[in-house]
């Protein structure tokens, strides 16, 4: 009956191998065998890499069907030379019929066996490629008992699953680690690309400005009216501030992705913050396009990053009237929740297609249906890593001809700032 019920266990879990988590995947198996020896625990052991101890990683306990995975002992080899010597010597066997007449055993006499009443105890090898991995240790509580070549050999055959299972365990880890990499190296590449792209299209307008003015009036300076001279001097100045800024939104974004850029907080006036950044935007725009400003509770000292804030709101207003038909007007509102503040920009452009919205916060990505607008693909990349500096969360809604509406919720009034929570940059989806 035992070797009938030692081969159900084992045909019982090689399926599972590969499917069931591994912890799981221990923690029912332990169980079985437990129940399969009659022992009080069943648990496995991992060899450091140096030999040097062993770490257990899990330990199933019969009497109250549970399963420890945390806070398990390591045993050092010279601590329990003894054992060491046993288990390092092929075939790492260990067979022990009563522990407290055992000498390689009686480093655990006094601090282990006796607390723990254990009377009897198997352990048997873990092996992979060849090599002594760890162990599968069977403690038994109660009356001194034989092990039988029976139960040594079921032991040994129940290790197997545990050596495929870690095996596959760690095959799978690794997998996924350079899957994961794969994705990295092919986003790297396609964020070359687009800068690639980006750099030659946008700095090619105003570089042929620079090259065509600074021509006439080399050629022609002595024959121009001042106003035509002082026009290709505007010119060539525009053309310069726009290739100093989409150098200086590169080097930020750089700058905030090496880890160099912090958030330094100081005590400011929101409703204030919020009205100089809605002036600038209309002095900018000469009123074109409006931007309306609605407060809600959140007069008094507040706390924030100045530089940070002006970069997530500079950014999504300028987006906002950008994207909007002239006349259209743009929503900034701005009420406090709690320690909170929410901001909340909403246009009435043209919306931001579905395809767009995984890649929304995606450095020198554009959407496809932006067009003949100018635009270099950084300013929601900036937007979303200094909200994540700041300890805030950014979400949107948005579809094809239908406006954008952006959410920041940002820890300002809180005397101790939270920690960002998980989630930081999660699209709401667009209300019906």
């Amino acid at each position: 009956m035992q070797a009938i019920r030692a081969k159900y266990i084992f045909e019982n879990y090689i399926p599972q191998i590969g499917v069931t988590p591994l912890p799981q995947l221990l923690a029912a198996l332990f169980g079985d065998v437990a129940a399969f020896f009659k022992v009080e625990r069943v648990g496995y052991a991992r060899l450091e890499a140096d030999r040097s101890a062993i770490q257990r990683e899990v330990q199933f306990h019969l009497s109250t069907r549970k399963c420890d995975t945390a806070g398990l002992p390591k045993l050092y080899a010279k601590e329990y030379p003894g054992y060491f010597a046993e288990i390092l010597r092929p075939p790492s066997v260990v067979i022990s019929h009563d522990v407290m007449r055992d000498e390689r055993l009686k480093d655990f006499w006094e601090g282990y066996f006796m607390p723990l009443k254990i009377t009897s105890r198997l352990d048997v090898p873990v092996n992979r490629a060849g090599q002594f991995y760890g162990l599968i240790c069977h403690e038994h509580t109660g009356a001194k008992r034989r092990w039988s070549d029976e139960e040594v050999n079921a032991a040994s055959s129940f290790a197997h699953i545990v050596a495929l299972a870690v095996e596959t365990d760690q095959r799978q880890r690794l997998e996924k680690e350079l899957h994961v990499s794969l994705l990295r190296e092919q986003e790297l590449v396609a964020m070359k690309t687009n800068f690639t792209s980006l750099v030659s299209h946008e700095f090619r307008t105003p570089l042929g400005v620079i090259v065509s003015s600074a021509d006439i009036l080399e050629a022609y300076a002595d024959r121009l009216r001042p106003e035509q001279r002082n026009g290709h001097l505007h010119d060539i100045r525009y053309a310069a501030q726009q290739m100093t800024g989409l150098m200086e939104e590169v080097l930020l974004l750089g700058k905030v992705d090496s880890g160099k850029m912090e958030c330094r907080r100081e005590t400011l006036d929101v409703a204030d913050f919020c009205q100089h950044m809605v002036d600038e935007q209309l002095s900018a725009t000469n009123h074109k396009r409006p931007v309306e400003l609605k407060l809600t509770g959140v007069s008094g000292a507040a706390q924030g990053d100045t530089g940070l804030l002006r970069r997530i709101f500079g950014n999504l207003i300028s987006n906002a009237v950008k994207y909007s038909p002239a006349g259209r007007k743009v929503a900034f509102r701005v009420r406090r929740e709690g320690d909170d503040a929410v901001f909340e920009i909403e246009d009435q452009g043209i919306g931001i297609d579905p395809a767009d919205h995984a890649q929304l916060f995606t450095a020198f990505h554009r959407g496809a249906n932006v067009g003949h607008i100018h635009g270099t693909g950084l300013g929601l990349a900036i937007v979303k890593r200094c909200v994540t500096l700041h300890g805030g969360t950014i979400t949107f809604t948005s579809a094809p001809g239908q406006g954008t509406s952006f959410t920041v919720q940002l820890p300002m009034f809180a005397s101790v700032p939270r920690l960002l929570p998980p989630g930081g940059g999660k699209r709401r989806k667009k209300k019906a």
